[in-house]
């Protein structure tokens, strides 16, 4: 798939200060496991928006995104 677009080049050029950020809030043994971490985080945040915006269905829109965020957060609290 080819992405075009001013978005698409921001969260390019914007991901591995991200996926950094993510990585430094983590309490992981290793700073490899940390950013193995913070890349996992970052991809399901993507993806979820990405298949959000797809959906035709807004009401199953807002239950992934809704459920895409409580994930995440759990993730999050299991690694602090």
């Amino acid at each position: 798939m080819v992405c075009v677009g001013a978005v698409f080049h921001v969260v390019v050029k914007a991901a591995p200060g991200v996926i950094d950020d993510i990585a430094s809030r983590l309490d992981p043994t290793t700073a490899e496991a940390a950013r193995t971490a913070a890349l996992t985080i970052f991809g399901l945040m993507i993806g979820t928006l990405q298949l959000a915006r797809a959906l035709t269905d807004r009401d199953l829109s807002d239950q992934l995104l809704a459920r895409g965020a409580e994930t995440v957060l759990k993730l999050l609290d299991d690694r602090a």
